[in-house]
């Protein structure tokens, strides 16, 4: 069975078809030919999980070069993200005719 699986990786076969392939084993084992302990075994695809890309090098590089200003370059940062992100799920067709909105509350410790 992972000789096969390792075949269709190989043939580059795309996970949804892999998970289909691997489905399709498990209920032949599993119902055909009864042996449920055997499906238990195959390994399903897993989707890499990657973070978005808020930060660009130059936010970086202003970050490491903050020196003593670094909490005001740190709000800057942050507050950069957050209006990327927002864009980023403004522009997703599934939320459309969504309202887009920000509420930030900044706690200081007595700063004023």
């Amino acid at each position: 069975m992972r000789a096969f699986q390792v075949y269709l990786v190989s043939q580059r076969v795309f996970r949804g078809a892999l998970n289909q392939t691997v489905c399709a084993l498990c209920f032949f084992y599993g119902v055909t030919l009864d042996r449920a302990e055997f499906p238990e075994r195959i390994a399903y695809a897993r989707t890499p999980r990657k973070l978005p890309d808020i930060l660009s090098a130059t936010d970086v590089v202003r970050f490491l070069e903050a020196g003593p200003s670094l909490k005001a370059i740190v709000y800057a940062i942050l507050f950069d993200a957050v209006a990327v992100t927002r864009k980023t799920i403004a522009a997703d067709p599934k939320h459309l005719g969504g309202e887009i909105g920000f509420l930030a509350i900044l706690h200081t410790w007595g700063q004023a």
